[in-house]
């Protein structure tokens, strides 16, 4: 008999643990979830790229090109430097016998970048390679150009802004002890600021809109409106640089300053600032 009662209290025992619900996981803190979910892009990148690199070293440039741009458009710029993929699809775009390509990628690398020389040295080379007329005025028009632009937005202002500071304690100093290299010092060092937040002015004063380059083998034709029958309002040569205002299908309206607005396939476009796609 107590054998029985044992056995049928261990029955009952093990049917009410069965019936209990499942312990329920707490769930993931929100920061620690998102830490986990970069880390996981991360290391997805990173095994990417070592794919685009093998697949460089093969000869498979194209494989090469579309690992290169996925990572791109997956925005992993905490580990992996922009700069560097574009440089390499530049690459690669030479080796695929795609200089205009490949000079469009120099310069996108060269907006990020405004210093690297490899880039630079590749993108004439690629100018040339591509037969294009990359004349930019004068001689000293050309080098106030490159000069402006070699600087980041971000730097010219941080520079200013110390000389700027340091103007102004010169004058506070010089209010003191009445020194005139005191004066002379805090004039100069006022106008250098001037001078040095160029860069920076130039590119506030530039309309806000992503800028595209025209990567068509020749010329492309601006339409007035998003339709291959439309009219036909001006040609854009190979390797100028537009800004995009409006995106319809496969249709981009653009801004040739000069020249005025129009419509332009995407096709014969490709992006100079984020977000990069990718390019057939």
């Amino acid at each position: 008999m107590s054998r029985r009662v044992l056995l049928l209290v261990s029955v009952l025992a093990s049917s009410a643990a069965a019936l209990q619900p499942a312990a329920v996981p707490s769930p993931m803190p929100p920061e620690q979830a998102s830490a986990v979910a970069g880390e996981n892009t991360q290391q997805g990148a990173q095994h990417t790229l070592a794919g685009a690199s093998s697949a460089y070293r093969a000869g498979d440039y194209a494989k090469a090109s579309a690992l290169w741009s996925s990572v791109l458009a997956q925005g992993s710029e905490q580990s992996v430097d922009p700069a560097d993929i574009l440089f390499n699809l530049g690459n690669a775009a030479v080796r695929r016998a795609r200089p205009v390509e490949a000079l469009g990628w120099y310069r996108a690398c060269l907006k990020l970048a405004p210093r690297r020389s490899d880039a630079r040295f590749n993108a004439t080379l690629a100018s040339t390679q591509a037969s294009l007329d990359q004349s930019q005025g004068s001689d000293v028009t050309a080098t106030l150009g490159r000069l402006i632009s070699s600087v980041t937005a971000a730097e010219s202002g941080y520079a200013s802004m110390l000389l700027a500071l340091f103007a102004g304690v010169c004058t506070a100093v010089w209010s003191w002890r009445k020194d005139a290299w005191l004066r002379r010092l805090a004039v100069a060092s006022a106008a250098l600021a001037l001078v040095v937040l160029v860069p920076y002015i130039a590119r506030e004063l530039k309309p806000n809109g992503q800028e595209w380059f025209v990567r068509a083998p020749k010329t492309a034709t601006v339409h007035s409106e998003p339709r291959k029958d439309a009219a036909s309002l001006f040609e854009l040569r190979a390797g100028d640089q537009v800004l995009g205002i409006e995106r319809v299908l496969d249709w981009i309206k653009i801004d040739a300053e000069s020249k005025g607005r129009g419509w332009m396939q995407a096709g014969d476009l490709m992006p100079l600032d984020p977000p990069f796609g990718p390019i057939p």
